[in-house]
Parts: structure tokens; sequence; C-alpha cells
């Protein structure tokens, strides 16, 4: 057996044991409990984070992608680790536009990839994902897909020089942010899923994006209001 098929099985080896390590983290995820200071401790992060942004908007997400914005996604600290086999994942929230143009209470989401390769090491960061259309909702709200293969994903657009007339023709943007300032991030690959859980803790029950979206589910979090309040205000930036 030479070198090339030694590796060939060693990283055959690495994978099956990653998926069955994978498949494990997955039940225990989805089962596990969330709190109700968990909960709003995440979107609490949410709202620091557009606000941190608001107060930089010349180097951070412009206020007119906001502005025609169907909804967006917030991962506050998203973990990346790597030896060899690396991968990515968090939980945050995601926001919709209402008929009326108001945004929605959230529902809570997770975020997920992974790659191989040489690759060693960790780091954090935040991420923020824009949707241009409705469609890209519906989608959503049926549960796991895969960016960039289930919706267009661009490289987020950032700096000054966006105005009210900029024409954002991908259906999504997504940006990262590290040490305070965003840049555009690829996120080809990873998968989005609703977290039934983190729902749980905010709201007491388990409940759907759809009936929270659809304005059913009620909330006197202060954190929610928050993190509403930053982003109407943020898209009125002129």
């Amino acid at each position: 057996m030479n070198l090339y098929s030694i590796l060939g099985l060693f990283f055959s080896i690495i994978m099956l044991i990653n998926q069955a390590q994978a498949d494990d983290f997955n039940r225990n995820f989805y089962e596990r409990s969330v709190s109700a200071i968990e909960a709003n401790s995440i979107v609490l992060k949410s709202a620091v984070i557009m606000e941190e942004s608001y107060k930089q908007i010349e180097i951070n997400l412009p206020s007119a992608l906001l502005r025609e914005a169907e909804a967006i996604v917030i991962i506050p600290n998203l973990l990346r680790v790597a030896f060899i086999i690396g991968g990515s994942g968090g939980t945050g929230v995601m926001l919709i536009r209402d008929k009326n143009g108001i945004w929605t209470n959230p529902s809570f989401i997770t975020l997920a990839s992974g790659s191989i390769g040489l690759q060693i090491g960790a780091n954090a960061s935040d991420i923020v994902i824009v949707f241009m259309q409705r469609d890209s909702i519906r989608q959503i709200e049926q549960g796991k897909f895969k960016l960039g293969a289930d919706i267009g994903m661009s490289v987020g657009i950032v700096g000054a020089g966006i105005n009210a007339s900029t024409d954002f023709r991908a259906a999504s943007y997504a940006y990262s942010r590290s040490q305070g300032v965003f840049a555009g991030v690829s996120l080809e690959g990873a998968l989005l899923d609703i977290d039934p859980a983190g729902n749980q803790g905010l709201y007491g029950l388990p409940y759907t994006a759809q009936d929270i979206f659809s304005g059913k589910v009620k909330t006197n979090s202060k954190t929610v209001q928050r993190l509403q309040n930053i982003l109407s205000h943020y898209e009125r930036h002129p």
C-alpha cells in the first residue's frame, strides 16, 4: 500500500468517525433545552451586533441593503474549528418583514457547515445574512436547506457609496464580522435550519417559524423589542 492509499484510508476513517459524531451531535442538539435566559442572551447579542454596526455604517452593512431586505439572519459568535476536518456552527435569530413592512418577532435558527483539508485552528465571528426575496423565506420555513444551492448567495457589498438607487440583484448577501468590521463572506454549502429549542426558550413553546412570522406568537421580551427597534432605525439612516 503506497502513501496515497494510506492517506486515503486515513481520511476515510476520519470521515466515518466524524459522520457518526455529527449524527450524535445533531440528535443531542435538537433534543437539548434552552432556557429563557439563554434565548434572550442570543437575541441581545444579535441586537448589539446591529447596534455596533450602525455606529460605523460607512464601513459596515449599508442601510440601503437593509431597506430592501425581506429577511435577516444574525448568528452571534459562529464558531469555526479545524483539525484536518473543519467545520463551523452557531445559533442565532431570523426576522422577516410582515405584510406592513414591519420586522416580525424572531425565530431561532442554526447555521452549520463542514470542510476537509489540511487545516488547524479555531476562531469565532458574527454572521449576518440578508435575504432579498420572499421565496427564500418560504424555503427556510420548510426546514433545513443549503445556502448557494437552494438560494442564490453573493459576497456582501460593504462600504460607502451604497445608496437607495443601488440595484441589489442577488437573492441574498452574507457578511462576517471580525474585530468590529463587516466583510463579504462566502457561505456556499452551509446549512440553515429552524431551531425549535431556541424558540421554546424564548416563547415557552417550540413554535414553528411560520407561527412566529405570521404574528400568532406574542412576546413582551425587551431584548426582542431592542432588536426590532435597531433594525427599523438602521434602515432609515440616510
